[in-house]
């Protein structure tokens, strides 16, 4: 008796205070219902110096209906998309999303770019909004990848490879011949008979070099040296010792 109350009535998102009735006389909100103004704040009523009962009602409207214009290029898309109409100051997001093979380029939201996102939030909108989305193709990086005589290299001359992603060359000499060496930006990576660029991000170069190998082998009672595969560079010489054993002699 005597003393005060505050009441606090709080309408949940996308509605607004309507009317608040006290002893079924209206006591507020006070305030135009139109989009544009925060029609979702709650609103607080003081009963002051109570000597009595008194009845205290509210009542809550949706808020007015607010659109965004979500639209997409070609070879992805955005969800939800084209005139998407919800109630006022809630929040809504969009997701963008590429095809296979393609990255997202740009986002505009009213026209401005917000950057390559895969979403946007809209938060408390209260007026109509614009979003797009556009695609494009990834960057794309070459390796230049060659192989001397006597081998191959797979794949082979100018590579396209796509941005951030890994791509193996393969390398094979022909017959009686071996890889001498391997270069990938000018600088070896020794005799390896395959290579992986690892998440690509510029250009680059592969070589490889093949030498022609002689396998030595000797019957009973006799040796030679060097003994087994000798892997020779091209164009040089190559010399061999044959000697018998005590007792023989070389045969052929």
């Amino acid at each position: 008796h005597g003393s005060s109350l505050s009441l606090t009535s709080t309408p949940e998102p996308g509605y607004h205070v309507e009317a608040v009735l006290v002893d079924g006389a209206f006591v507020g909100p006070y305030r135009p219902m139109v989009i544009g103004l925060p029609l979702g704040d709650p609103f607080t009523y003081t009963l002051s110096n109570v000597t009595a009962s008194h009845a205290i009602s509210a009542s809550f409207a949706p808020n007015p209906s607010v659109t965004i214009t979500a639209t997409s290029g070609a070879n992805g898309s955005i969800n939800p998309s084209g005139q998407v109409t919800f109630l006022g100051e809630t929040d809504k997001t969009f997701t963008i999303a590429p095809n296979p093979g393609y990255v997202i380029a740009d986002v505009l939201v009213d026209g401005v770019s917000v950057g390559a996102v895969s979403s946007h939030t809209f938060t408390k909108v209260m007026t109509a909004h614009t979003i797009t989305a556009s695609f494009r193709l990834p960057d794309q990086y070459v390796i230049e990848a060659s192989a001397g005589l006597n081998g191959t290299i797979s794949p082979s001359g100018e590579v396209p490879v796509l941005s951030e992603t890994s791509k193996t060359f393969y390398i094979t000499p022909a017959s009686g011949y071996r890889v001498a060496d391997v270069v990938v930006d000018g600088a070896s990576v020794g005799a390896v008979a395959s290579y992986q660029f690892v998440n690509v991000t510029a250009n680059h170069t592969i070589s490889a070099t093949f030498s022609p190998v002689i396998t030595s082998t000797s019957g009973a009672n006799g040796m030679i040296s060097p003994k087994g595969v000798t892997v020779v560079a091209s164009g040089s010489d190559a010399t061999y010792t044959i000697t018998p054993y005590p007792g023989y002699h070389i045969a052929d």
